[in-house]
This record gives structure tokens, sequence and C-alpha cells, in this order.
């Protein structure tokens, strides 16, 4: 996730380029020059004996073997290291959320940031407006249960082990699924011809499927 970085913590097997974020990296023949002898991760140029906790210490070009037409580009890489946030610790890196304060993830301080970040499907802005609806809560939720096929029609019966006729109650000739009783059966159909015509409602849906219409 976008919200989702990494928390730095040891450093000590990093390639030197991953510093670059930091500080400027050093002439790149200087680099080429660090490369050729094998120095090109963190560990490589930390001085461990020189270090405190409140300072970060750096070989010097004796030390590494650097030519002494660098010293001055070395000497002003290590002064940006040492004011850089790049520190030597034994913690490992973690996962942090970084809209927190704190680093850690909580529901309160995530569902604010999906909401704007998910763009709801059809399907979910019908069942938004459904829940909106000036009716009676029992209205809606059979909506929902409709559009969901969570009604008791025969098909969902006979998946709950229930012994008993399955045939659509209204036409006696197909079997009760929930698109067949409340799309395209056929007496439903005239019932729903006789709603839209009372309304004035010119529209109509081709699909036999609730969720597609």
């Amino acid at each position: 996730m976008a919200n989702l970085q990494w928390f730095n913590g040891s450093h000590w097997g990093r390639p030197l380029d991953w510093m670059q974020q930091f500080v400027p990296t050093p002439p790149p023949d200087l680099t080429a020059f660090l490369n050729n002898r094998g120095i090109v991760t963190i560990a490589h140029i930390v001085d461990q004996l020189n270090s405190t906790i409140f300072q970060q210490a750096w070989k010097s070009t004796a030390i590494l073997g650097i030519l002494e037409l660098w010293t001055q580009e070395w000497r002003q890489y290590t002064n940006a290291l040492s004011k850089s946030p790049v520190r030597i610790r034994d913690d490992k890196d973690e996962l942090i959320w970084a809209p927190a304060a704190h680093g850690a993830y909580t529901p309160k301080e995530g569902y604010p940031i999906i909401l704007t970040a998910h763009k709801p499907t059809i399907l979910e802005s019908w069942w938004c407006l459904i829940w909106k609806l000036k009716a009676p809560p029992r209205t809606c939720l059979f909506m929902w249960n409709m559009i969901m096929n969570k009604t008791p029609t025969g098909s969902n019966l006979m998946k709950r082990s229930f012994h008993g006729p399955f045939w659509c109650v209204i036409c006696h000739r197909e079997e009760e699924t929930n698109d067949h009783l409340f799309m395209s059966c056929t007496i439903t159909q005239q019932i729903w011809e006789q709603v839209l015509s009372t309304l004035n409602i010119t529209q109509r849906w081709e699909e036999n499927n609730i969720k597609e219409a």
C-alpha cells in the first residue's frame, strides 16, 4: 500500500549508491575507484572504533587507500554523511504506517484513507442507495437480500438441504431461482410492465440477471 514505508533500522549491508537519497554521490572517478577496490557497501566505509551514539564516524582516505587527489572530495562526502540521518544500528528495518505519528496502523486512521482511495463499483453504489431510501427497514433489507441472492427461493432452500418443491411458485414452469422469480418469470415480467407503465417509466432492461439490471 502507498501509506506503508520502510523505517530504516540497520543500513549495514546497503550499497553505497543507496545513500544518494541523503547526500550527493562522490565524483564518478572516485566511485569507480571504490568499486574496483571492493568498497561497495556502507559497512566498508564505517569506522566502528571511533563511532559513538552521538556521532557516526567514517573511515579516512588512508584506511581505504584512496588517492590523495580525492582527499577533499572524500572529506566532503563523509561530512555530508555525518549530517545525514544515516546511522549504523543493530535494529532491523521495519514497515510502518506513514500517516500515523507512532507508525502503527489503527482502523480509526486507516478507514478514512481507504474510503478516499476506494472507488465504489456500480453494485456498491446501489447498496448505498438502497439503505438511504425513505422506506421501512424491512423493505430495504428485502431489496438488499434480493440483490445479494439471499432470499429463500427454491434454489437457495435446496442448498440448505430443504426438501420440497423447487418450482417457481408463480408460474410453476421453471426452477425458482432469484433471477427467475424477480426478473425472467413471465408473470413477473407482466407485473413489472404494469408497474412501470403506471409510473410512466419508459426505460426497460433486457438483462435477466438482477445484478446486471
